[in-house]
């Protein structure tokens, strides 16, 4: 089967996986979110808020920015820990995959490991550890400090 026609199939996946959340941008992205993040790490919930994931259509030619991760509602301009302020993605051994699954045509694949990507963390490579959102939660009630109702 073509790369063309497995985008195409891909895209029809996406728009019944996603519903409301997919579209396509001006730049012929196409763009799923707002996807909300929450990771788990040694018992402890850190809400990262929502992010919207970027692919790009064209899938010629996989390059490293063919699949961009943007946090919407940054906390005090702390990103996810494996994602840059630009958006670049530190997919770690998953990034030959990623890059196959695009240069197939896979797209709805791509979108779906990006998701579950989002909701993971480990300590190997971090643009920034995990540790830094810690001060970020209020300890009684685990809301970000900006949106704490709880007095405390």
């Amino acid at each position: 089967m073509s790369r063309l026609r497995n985008a195409n199939k891909a895209l029809k996946k996406i728009r019944e996986r996603y519903g409301e959340k997919f579209s396509i941008n001006d730049q012929k992205e196409i763009c799923v979110g707002p996807i909300d993040v929450h990771i788990v790490v040694d018992g402890t919930t850190y809400k990262l808020g929502p992010y919207e994931i970027r692919c790009q259509k064209n899938v010629a030619r996989y390059r490293k920015s063919a699949i961009k991760i943007y946090n919407i509602n940054k906390y005090n301009s702390l990103n996810h820990p494996h994602i840059s302020v630009y958006g670049s993605i530190c997919f770690g051994n998953v990034r030959k995959l990623i890059s196959s699954l695009h240069k197939n045509g896979d797209l709805d694949e791509v979108i779906d490991i990006s998701v579950k990507f989002l909701n993971s963390y480990t300590d190997t490579n971090p643009y920034h550890r995990i540790d830094v959102f810690k001060t970020l939660y209020c300890k009684n009630c685990g809301e970000h400090t900006d949106d704490c109702n709880c007095g405390s």
